[in-house]
């Protein structure tokens, strides 16, 4: 993309060393500290994306049921999802099946009715 003059940012929700935390049984306090430091990086994207002109977000900007961050980034800048085959299926991991109920089924089509161009 850079050599056809494009620039362009990753904003990844989680570290690599965040994300083995995250997905490993226990240690609860600490995924309560990623995930608060990840609702934090959102929340600051969301102050910046007037600053960009396309905000690509691969199947959703934030770990939740919620289109909070989805349609505050469609308020301010062109957005483009990028969903991987199975959106309907619930993205839970085994050993965080305990936290099932922040997730919501009917995320996708929320999705959908973020604000077009």
């Amino acid at each position: 993309m850079k050599q056809h003059g494009f620039t362009y940012e990753f904003s990844y929700l989680i570290s690599e060393s965040d994300d083995k935390i995250f997905y490993q049984p226990g240690n609860f306090h600490t995924k309560v500290y990623i995930f608060l430091k990840s609702l934090w990086k959102r929340w600051r994207d969301v102050m910046r994306a007037a600053e960009y002109d396309i905000i690509f977000v691969q199947r959703e900007a934030f770990m939740t049921g919620s289109t909070f961050f989805e349609r505050h980034f469609s308020k301010r800048s062109k957005l483009v999802f990028d969903f991987d085959d199975a959106i309907w299926h619930l993205d839970v991991s085994d050993v965080n099946k305990n936290s099932a109920g922040l997730k919501i089924r009917v995320k996708p089509p929320r999705s959908f009715r973020c604000q077009t161009w």
